[in-house]
């Protein structure tokens, strides 16, 4: 009997003071509520708008009345995972197609959170 898990997306607000350049910059996560089940691999993707050459962009969970927390960080030649995070989350970066896509391994109930994408300016 598998269970649904139910996983909301946020775009991150930019904490950063906007420059010309930084004005450019955008991220966007279309799918408001995913609807996944227990056991498989849940896939969230963020698309992103940056004149950067080299893009870092990071991904953060917000459970229940707790403050969003670090997942990783995603550039084109690395990935930094938080040390909590490190053994079911990863990411893909495509530079062409201007996406990120977060992987949660063998989704479970406790990954039913608010998860937001976020692009360094």
């Amino acid at each position: 009997n598998t269970r649904k898990i139910y996983i909301h997306t946020c775009t991150y607000p930019h904490t950063y003071i906007h420059t010309e350049k930084s004005k450019e910059d955008s991220v966007n996560q279309s799918e408001v509520e995913l609807v996944v089940f227990e056991g498989k691999t849940t896939i969230i993707n963020c698309s992103y708008s940056t004149a950067d050459t080299y893009p870092y962009l990071f991904w953060y969970v917000q459970y229940v009345n707790k403050a969003p927390q670090y997942i990783l960080q995603r550039d084109p030649s690395t990935v930094q995972n938080a040390p909590r995070f490190k053994e079911r989350f990863s990411a893909t970066l495509d530079k062409e197609k201007k996406t990120t896509l977060l992987f949660i391994e063998n989704t479970g109930m406790s990954d039913s959170a608010v998860y937001y994408c976020a692009l360094r300016p």
